[in-house]
């Protein structure tokens, strides 16, 4: 049940008189409460244009001094509107709610929304929450996670950005790697060197730093999307071929993607290649047999030189 201010002022949003609803609306954008965001919601859609005009702006302003309530309301409409309004108002009181939906939202669409509100916000304070989205499970909200990176001039976004280099995706990680070419981005680790040289490919250079080359490398030959890559990665990792590289290798077997799980089996196979197996039905391969020795005489060791020997001591007599 509303509380009785809130029904007093939904009654008066109604009024006929301008000079009422427009107290009401700028009354209801003070209250912190998630029904008087609806109301202001839905007098944005009024066919009055006074109405709606006023209404917006002052849903606008509700949402950026109570944005906890708004983001978090139970409408998906009015929560997707509260973002689009903290993105265009730079609202950085909305930064820590913006990000909790990027971060909880189980609609793409709405992380994605998330991501692109935290770019136009454009405050450092935004660049964590933007680099944990690296770990969705969604391309799309992991690229557009990118994409908001990529507006923002500090340096902790430009080492935001490098983490990319590693995701599942070729593509994501192109788009990574073209936007740190073109700002002069420098390596700043024999890891992120590791990466620059498999975004180049040039392998032979790839393999150089040992045990530091091995995680890029295992990344790399589960990387969606380039083929030849896989393959040179996993032709590289079997020069090194490290308990390390099998256990990194095996654990893509357990992915829940299934192009990473058949890319994990591509690469062992080529790393740590398995027995053939035996088809259900065929005859099982012959069993070697073990050559027969000739037997030998311990005592006649080379019985044709001792005939010779006695032949010749018979011919002396």
């Amino acid at each position: 049940m509303l509380p009785k201010r809130l029904l007093l002022l939904e009654e008066k949003v109604l009024a006929t008189d301008q000079t009422v609803w427009q107290a009401a609306m700028r009354e209801l954008a003070e209250v912190r409460h998630g029904n008087a965001l609806t109301l202001l919601h839905t007098s944005m859609s009024d066919l009055c244009e006074d109405r709606s005009a006023c209404a917006r702006a002052c849903f606008e302003l509700a949402v950026c001094q109570h944005s906890d309530v708004a983001l978090r309301h139970s409408s998906y409409e009015i929560r997707e509107s509260s973002l689009l309004v903290a993105g265009r108002c730079r609202e950085v009181r909305a930064i820590d709610e913006v990000s909790r939906i990027l971060r909880n939202e189980s609609t793409v669409a709405i992380r994605q929304l998330a991501a692109q509100v935290l770019g136009e916000i454009n405050q450092e304070a935004c660049v964590e929450a933007l680099q944990q989205a690296r770990s969705d499970r969604s391309q799309q909200v992991r690229v557009s996670a990118l994409e908001a990176l990529k507006t923002l001039k500090y340096s902790s976004a430009e080492r935001a950005i490098a983490g990319f280099l590693d995701d599942v995706n070729w593509s994501t990680r192109e788009i990574a790697f073209e936007h740190l070419s073109n700002t002069g981005w420098i390596p700043r680790s024999n890891r992120q060197r590791v990466q620059r040289a498999v975004m180049l490919g040039r392998f032979d250079e790839a393999v150089r730093y040992g045990e530091e080359s091995v995680q890029p490398l295992i990344g790399s030959a589960l990387c969606l999307g380039n083929s030849e890559v896989r393959d040179w990665a996993a032709a590289n990792l079997a020069k090194i071929r490290t308990p390390r590289v099998i256990a990194g290798l095996r654990a893509g077997l357990k992915s829940p993607h299934p192009e990473v799980r058949r890319a994990a089996e591509e690469a062992l196979q080529a790393v740590e290649p398995l027995p053939p197996v035996i088809a259900a039905g065929a005859p099982a391969p012959p069993v070697p047999q073990p050559v027969p020795q000739k037997p030998t005489c311990p005592e006649h060791a080379r019985p044709f030189e001792a005939a010779c020997s006695l032949l010749a001591d018979a011919l002396e007599l």
